[in-house]
C-alpha cells in the first residue's frame, strides 16, 4: 500500500510496505518473459544515456555492473537488435527434424494426452517425455534446452506469477487454515510479526469472530531473546499444540516455504 502526505505544495517520498518482498517479486516478474528482460535492458541503457554510471544503474535494477556494461556495448555495437535474446551458437541439436514435429505436436495437446500425471507443460516434464519416448536424456540443463524448444515451436513457458503478501492473501490464509484446523476442535494460535497487513482492518473483524478458538497475536516490535525469529519475514509462526494441520491441507504455499 503506497502512503504519502502532501506538506507545502511538497509531498513527502512514498513508502510502499514490506518493500524487500516487493522487490523481489517484481525482479521475478521481470524474468517472466523474454518481453519482460528486452524492456529491463532497455530502462538500464535509458538511464546510462541519462547520466547514470553503470554501477549505479545496477544498483537501481538489481543487475551486476558489468551486465550494465554489457548491455550498452550490445547497444553501441548493434543498436536495438544487441538487447534482444537471440539463439546463440552452441552443440547441435539432440532431436532431429521428425522428432521436432512430434514434440511440436504433442506440445499443443495435454500432458495427460502423452502419459504425463501434471496438467501443464514445462521444462522438467517436457525433459522426461523426451527421455521415456526417445531414449535421449537433456543434461542437468534440460529446462533451459526445454525453453528453447518451447520457443521454436512457437510457444511461450510461462511462469506461475508469484503470490505478493498483503491484506487480502493474508486473510485468505487464515480463513483456509482455520477451516482445517476446526476439524480437530482444538484452539489454534497464529503469531505473526508486526506488518501492516497483518494487523489490516480488513480481517480484524473476522478474527474477532473466531477469538474464541483461533486466535490471531503478534510479536512485540523488539525482541531480544527472539532475534532468530527474523528470518521468517512475513511468514506467520504458528503455535499448535497437538494440532495435525499440514502443509499440504493449506491453499498458499507462500507462509510455508
Amino acid at each position: 500500500m503506497l502512503t504519502g502526505v502532501w506538506l507545502a505544495g511538497i509531498m513527502k517520498p512514498l513508502i510502499i510496505a514490506d518493500a524487500e518482498s516487493i522487490v523481489v517479486a517484481l525482479q521475478q516478474e521481470i524474468q517472466r518473459s523474454e518481453e519482460s528482460r528486452y524492456d529491463h535492458r532497455l530502462h538500464g541503457v535509458l538511464l546510462v544515456a541519462q547520466g547514470l554510471t553503470c554501477p549505479e544503474v545496477g544498483r537501481l535494477l538489481g543487475d551486476a555492473p558489468r551486465t550494465v556494461e554489457y548491455w550498452v556495448h550490445q547497444f553501441e555495437d548493434r543498436g536495438l537488435a544487441g538487447l534482444t535474446e537471440g539463439e546463440r551458437p552452441g552443440r547441435p541439436p539432440r532431436l532431429n527434424d521428425a522428432q521436432m514435429r512430434e514434440v511440436n505436436r504433442v506440445l499443443r495437446s495435454r500432458p495427460t494426452d502423452a502419459g504425463m500425471p501434471v496438467n501443464l507443460w514445462d521444462g522438467k516434464t517436457l525433459a522426461a517425455w523426451i527421455e521415456k519416448k526417445y531414449r535421449i536424456r537433456l543434461g542437468v540443463r534440460h529446462v533451459r534446452q526445454c525453453q528453447r524448444l518451447f520457443r521454436q515451436c512457437g510457444l511461450r513457458l510461462r511462469k506461475p506469477r508469484p503470490l505478493i503478501a498483503n491484506a487480502p492473501t493474508f486473510w485468505a490464509f487464515l480463513r483456509a487454515f482455520r477451516r482445517v484446523s476446526h476439524r480437530t476442535g482444538h484452539r489454534v494460535v497464529v503469531i505473526t510479526d508486526n506488518a501492516k497487513y497483518h494487523r489490516a482492518r480488513l480481517h480484524k473483524k473476522w478474527g474477532k469472530r473466531y477469538d474464541a478458538d483461533f486466535t490471531l497475536d503478534y510479536l512485540p516490535p523488539l525482541v531480544g531473546g527472539l532475534a532468530g525469529v527474523s528470518i521468517c519475514g512475513p511468514r506467520p509462526i504458528i503455535i499448535k499444540p497437538t494440532v495435525p494441520v499440514r502443509r499440504r491441507n493449506t491453499v498458499s504455499p507462500l507462509y510455508f516455504r
